[in-house]
């Protein structure tokens, strides 16, 4: 979202490693997750850091848990069934 044609999803963590100052820019929203990292260096500008993670998209967030959550779940319910059926 642009207010004053300044973009309002940009999100910026700030931060100094060894004296040295840098800046992590992103962009975030539920959908997507987190996108358009960048890692800029207060010296020479935007830097060749390489992102190995982000936090993932909705998409892949349920995906996982419908893979992992729904199995456990049905084993979960099934186990209490099964205590149900014997206490009777």
């Amino acid at each position: 979202m642009k207010i004053f044609g300044i973009d309002m999803s940009v999100k910026y963590i700030r931060y100094q490693l060894n004296g040295k100052k840098y800046l992590v820019q992103f962009k975030s929203n539920l959908i997507k997750g987190i996108y358009d990292v960048s890692v800029w260096d207060d010296d020479i500008g935007e830097t060749d850091a390489k992102i190995i993670l982000v936090y993932p998209p909705l998409k892949k967030t349920l995906a996982i848990l419908w893979r992992i959550d729904l199995p456990l779940w049905i084993k979960k319910k099934r186990s209490a069934l099964r205590k149900g059926v014997k206490e009777k």
